[in-house]
């Protein structure tokens, strides 16, 4: 894909050289991209005497010196709580700077370091505020770039601001607080050493409710970085910063190597989770709304992004309600639906049972189910393999019409307490009924198991998709091939009760892991139930709150859309194989036995994507648990 080329101002051009000739490039060389980019002799003159050097010295240019106006310092008053800078009628507090950014960044009128001086730059053609108490240090001769940790750790009161070996040149000053975490952070995420890059906080007046009006940035490594890079680093940023959020907002001059953050008021999340998305037939088949953002959008299960999902919760996170949600939005998109719950023997599902497709309430159901729905997964392949196609919405459409090839969602609950193997006692006589019961459904176990497996590597291509959810990820269980064949992944938790991000590690990437934890802390209010969290491959990490509506509401709007009933999947169970009753885990037992207080719906839901008139509002019906 063709990409234009940045276009540089002549002061940025000066700057990006001087970033080329530190890292190891040919003063000749730099000297033709400068005059490509037309940038004056008598400016780039200036831009060596600024850095204690000459044009002379470092290109080999015979240009006059030039002379150094008279700068009109003057230093913030903190009384008057305002810069002034010495120009007319130019007057910028906090407050205004920070409501006029725009203005502020593209007519340059002030940019650099930190608040403090304000002096005239020749270089820039602007006003560039340093740092109030600044040494400039000539450097060694035999100095190297490698040299900034050395060179910082002589001044340990001090902060490294610039270092510039090329020019024996470094400036140590005086950072505020706000602007040494800021400095930090954005160095961290860029990977960059902190004098690489300028740092200015504008600090907002006392008593506005929050301590920084905005942060701006520059240097050499935002010159560097892709769009989509410097956007995720700028997300993360807010979030580190004194009083941010992810309400701030972001500005970036690629061509200047310039950031600006903005301060906005912090997201929250609606407080109760009475929010159920739209249901109406006929939208995408393979964006599955699961609730809200901060912001009143629809967050979406997208299983083209993440063909299958984890989705992990606690007692009493929402888990159920989140499933049943996934079960209708699925229905109205032309989904054949499994449902497989020995656990609870499909309690939770009963309201949409007659949509399922098939019906997984034993273990020995659950079994011969998956094996059917692995005998689909195989047919689709042969149909897909002599069409000569590679994903099943590219068959004929009368083909699939004919061959019942529509998108499957197999939705399997308690996952890890359905593999997980039964203790079978030895001690019993080998022909015990106990462990011949536990060695059978140990079989059974296993067979779920290494379908599922299955289900999970080779079944994204021809429309079948799982939606495997659990308590926890248990290791033991989910092995880390499956993990990472679970491209979507949803992480619910209780009010006041947000996962370790050791915890979360086990449910998450690790790149995934910080932006979770982060978007958990920020949206839990403590009391409100739903908070879930979902990272998708490429979709990056969204936090939102569960859309909910009673179980029974959401059999009524099916009712009410025309929704057909199922083509049904042949399922084969084997001869003599018995209803194995299903024996309650340790995690079964635990979450039976956790009270779960009844959910307290409330009126009209703020957002215009949000439709409850086809909605009563009642108690939770324990779905919830």
């Amino acid at each position: 894909m063709f990409r234009r080329k940045p276009t540089f101002t002549p002061d940025a051009a000066i700057q990006h050289a001087f970033g080329l000739l530190e890292q190891g490039g040919h003063p000749a060389t730099v000297l033709r991209w400068l005059e490509r980019q037309k940038v004056p002799t008598e400016m780039l003159a200036a831009a060596c005497h600024e850095r204690g050097t000459t044009a002379a010295q470092v290109f080999g240019l015979d240009v006059p010196e030039p002379q150094a106006p008279q700068t009109g310092d003057v230093a913030p008053s903190p009384e008057q709580g305002f810069f002034l800078v010495d120009e007319p009628g130019e007057e910028w507090t906090p407050a205004e700077i920070g409501t006029h950014w725009t203005t502020l960044v593209r007519n340059a009128q002030a940019e650099g370091i930190t608040p403090g001086v304000v002096e005239w730059s020749t270089v820039h053609g602007c006003w560039v505020i340093r740092p109030q108490r600044t040494k400039v240090l000539q450097l060694a001769a035999n100095v190297r770039p490698t040299d900034g940790e050395r060179v910082a750790a002589l001044y340990p009161d001090h902060e490294l601001v610039e270092f510039r070996p090329y020019e024996r040149r470094a400036v140590i000053g005086e950072l505020a607080p706000a602007e040494r975490q800021a400095r930090q952070v954005v160095a961290g995420l860029l990977g960059c050493r902190p004098w690489e890059l300028q740092v200015q906080v504008c600090m907002a007046k006392p008593g506005v409710g929050h301590p920084v009006e905005w942060v701006m940035l520059e240097g050499q490594p935002l010159l560097t970085l892709a769009r989509d890079k410097m956007a995720k680093i700028l997300e993360t940023a807010m979030l580190h910063l004194p009083g941010g959020s992810e309400g701030w907002r972001t500005a970036w001059q690629e061509h200047l190597g310039r950031a600006v953050l903005i301060y906005g008021e912090p997201e929250r999340l609606p407080a109760l989770a009475e929010l159920l998305p739209t249901l109406e037939m006929g939208g995408s088949w393979s964006q599955l709304p699961m609730g809200l953002d901060p912001r009143q959008r629809t967050v979406a299960l997208d299983l083209k992004l993440g063909p299958h999902a984890g989705i992990w919760a606690p007692t009493g996170a929402g888990k159920t309600v989140l499933l049943l949600g996934l079960v209708a939005q699925a229905l109205t998109r032309g989904h054949q639906v499994v449902i497989i719950d020995p656990s609870k023997m499909g309690a939770d599902f009963v309201p949409v049972k007659a949509w399922a497709a098939a019906w997984g309430d034993t273990i020995p159901r659950a079994a011969a189910i998956l094996r059917a729905v692995y005998g689909e997964v195989e047919r689709r392949r042969q149909l897909c393999a002599s069409y000569g196609v590679g994903f099943w919405e590219d068959l004929p459409a009368d083909l699939r019409a004919e061959k019942g090839i529509q998108p499957m969602l197999v939705v399997v609950d308690e996952f890890v307490s359905l593999a997980l193997p039964r203790t079978v006692n030895k001690a019993l006589d080998k022909d015990h009924p106990l462990r011949l019961e536990a060695e059978e459904v140990n079989g059974y176990k296993a067979e779920i198991s290494e379908y599922v497996g299955r289900i999970a590597r080779e079944a994204r291509f021809v429309g079948v998709h799982l939606a495997l959810a659990a308590q926890r990820p248990d290791a033991a269980i989910i092995s880390g091939e499956m993990r990472s064949n679970l491209t979507s992944v949803v992480q619910l938790t209780r009010p006041g009760a947000v996962p370790s991000r050791e915890a979360l590690g086990m449910a998450f990437t690790a790149d995934a892991v910080p932006a979770a934890a982060e978007t958990l802390a920020t949206l839990d209010d403590g009391k409100s139930r739903g908070l879930a969290v979902i990272a998708a491959d490429g979709g990056g990490v969204s936090g939102f709150r569960v859309a909910y509506a009673p179980s029974q509401a959401i059999a009524e709007r099916l009712e009410e859309l025309g929704v057909p009933s199922p083509r049904k999947l042949e399922v084969a169970m084997q001869q003599d194989e018995p209803q194995v009753r299903h024996i309650p885990s340790q995690e079964d037992l635990f979450a039976e036995a956790v009270t779960v207080d009844a959910f307290d719906p409330v009126g009209d839901a703020p957002g215009g994507d949000v439709d409850l008139s086809a909605l009563v509002t009642g108690a939770s019906e324990g779905l919830w648990d």
